[in-house]
């Protein structure tokens, strides 16, 4: 990552310097005559620019790292953020699926009263056979367990 950095800062560097340098037809020799000052300030302006340029590259990479850094320190507290927001929300269905359960509960006992009461009204000699019908058959199973197990005590 930081190799990929330098090298577009570097090749950054180097268009911006050849877009602004001056170059001269003549070759370069080892010896080189005295230099004029109009070139010293050429050169002059030449590295000041690239110096420049350098330290806005610098800058821009500083920057970029600063707001790297600021994101990955933020990042545990955004994973708590977003486990305590879906908590919150798992919660809120839990809560909102047990009202909806309780009130459909309430109003299946309040129909199974209402039906009960009216079967009471309506016919209560029924609701006498159906309860003695019940508890014979109950009797006579308990009656069974009873016979099943006396053996073996």
């Amino acid at each position: 990552m930081t190799g990929a950095l330098r090298s577009n800062a570097l090749r950054e560097l180097e268009e911006s310097a050849a877009a602004d340098q001056i170059t001269s037809p003549e070759p370069v020799m080892v010896m080189r005559e005295p230099v004029e000052e109009s070139e010293m300030d050429r050169n002059r302006q030449l590295s000041e620019h690239a110096y420049l340029r350098l330290k806005e590259i610098a800058e821009r990479i500083g920057s970029t790292l600063g707001r790297t850094a600021g994101w990955v320190q933020r990042a545990p507290e955004r994973r708590r953020r977003a486990f305590f927001d879906k908590t919150d929300q798992v919660r809120a269905r839990f809560t909102q699926r047990t009202r909806e359960m309780q009130q459909a509960a309430r109003l299946r006992l309040q129909d199974a009263r209402r039906e009960g009461e009216q079967l009471v009204k309506e016919r209560p000699l029924h609701l006498l056979a159906a309860i003695a019908a019940t508890g014979f058959v109950v009797g006579v199973a308990l009656r069974i367990v009873r016979s099943r197990h006396a053996g073996r005590h």
